[in-house]
């Protein structure tokens, strides 16, 4: 993990998470916090992130995961997708994992509760991506993939 370099350098303002990819297959997942940040590599061949922090000097300063631990069971079942379907994955192949409704509602394709008093009511899937660096494609269904047809863009 590292923190700013100068104590007299402005503040990080808020906390994000970048995946970053190049078409040479290098690909890294950048989780940063006000407190710091760090940087996650390939596991096994693949990368899976959802809304935690995984970086284990970052994990005690997450304050969503209390208030949304679903997001560890998304991650982890995308972990156990991806892992079955090694050495085969396909961009259509990735499109069925992405609308998976396994555990629903704490699915990875997560459809807002009709309850609005339900915990996590308001949270749902706005956007599903695939992407190709290699190739410059982006696939992307706006909304939930499993109602939404996937449109292809061209980098």
């Amino acid at each position: 993990m590292r923190q700013s370099a100068s104590s007299d350098a402005p503040g990080r303002a808020s906390s994000c998470n970048y995946v970053l990819a190049h078409a040479s297959g290098v690909i890294a997942d950048v989780e940063t916090l006000v407190e710091g940040d760090g940087v996650l590599r390939p596991e096994n061949g693949f990368l899976a992130h959802a809304n935690d922090y995984l970086i284990p000097e970052l994990m005690e300063h997450d304050k969503l995961l209390p208030e949304h631990p679903d997001t560890a069971i998304r991650a982890k079942r995308m972990k156990e997708l991806l892992t079955e379907h090694s050495g085969s994955l396909s961009v259509e192949t990735m499109m069925e994992i992405l609308k998976d409704h396994h555990n629903y509602p704490q699915s990875i394709c997560r459809h807002q509760l009709s309850d609005p008093e339900a915990e996590s009511a308001t949270l749902k899937t706005i956007s599903s991506m695939i992407s190709r660096p290699a190739s410059g494609l982006m696939h992307v269904a706006v909304g939930n993939p499993c109602q939404n047809e996937y449109h292809t863009y061209e980098l």
